[in-house]
């Protein structure tokens, strides 16, 4: 009831949500210090945690969360502060090397979010895993949801300067040349953000892998791909 859920939140660090609206329900609905509320998008939700759990994948899963709305109008969630610290603190500031035990802690971590298989590819549809427990994007192919906002992308790029129209076609034909190759792509649970912020680390070892809002289902080189875009 919402008197236990008050007195426990005596007992928490810090409560997350999802949105800036939601920040001010909370305050007037489970009156909490201001400070212990902090906005982080959020999507993941218990039953994901469940079964990352099952592969070994350290996270701070929830102690609480309410997505029915009926308490107030928001999805929220109460997680435990993940020990240790973020892994961008143990990283060398010029070349952001790690300790080679703690990257191959990285790369294992990541290894096991991709043993949990997922079915249809694109941005996990948190609804419909809710219902079904089941993992799911909205593309029957890879390729489909890789290039569905190319065009978009692109625009942007030529409006800024950064590519010519003419390298926008080619790399539109480049792209879709390479769909074919594509298909049978495995179809596995994908963090989507794997940047060593998003990791937290103590003596060596992974603690907590956070921030699921951008979790896809696909091949997992993508995380692999964008980890070597955003790490030198």
């Amino acid at each position: 009831n919402l008197f236990l859920q008050k007195l426990a939140l005596n007992f928490v660090d810090r409560i997350i949500t999802d949105s800036y609206a939601s920040i001010k329900s909370i305050r007037k609905y489970l009156p909490v210090p201001h400070e212990k509320i902090k906005l982080v998008y959020l999507a993941a939700d218990p039953i994901l945690f469940r079964q990352l759990g099952r592969v070994g994948v350290p996270t701070s899963g929830p102690v609480f969360a309410d997505l029915t709305r009926t308490r107030i109008p928001h999805d929220l969630q109460i997680l435990p502060r993940a020990k240790g610290v973020k892994v961008t603190t143990l990283e060398d500031p010029e070349t952001q090397a790690l300790a080679p035990e703690l990257l191959h802690a990285v790369g294992a971590t990541l290894a096991r979010v991709h043993q949990v298989e997922g079915r249809g590819f694109g941005l996990v549809d948190w609804e419909s895993h809710l219902r079904t427990t089941e993992l799911a994007g909205g593309h029957r192919e890879w390729a489909a949801y890789l290039l569905q906002n190319l065009a978009g992308h692109l625009a942007v790029c030529v409006g800024t300067g950064a590519v010519s129209e003419g390298e926008a076609g080619e790399i539109t034909r480049w792209l879709e040349g390479m769909a074919p190759g594509w298909a049978g792509s495995p179809c596995r649970l994908l963090h989507g953000d794997p940047g060593y912020h998003n990791f937290y680390s103590e003596e060596g070892r992974v603690t907590a892998l956070l921030d699921w809002e951008d979790a896809v289902c696909g091949d997992p080189v993508f995380d692999l791909a964008h980890w070597g875009t955003f790490t030198r």
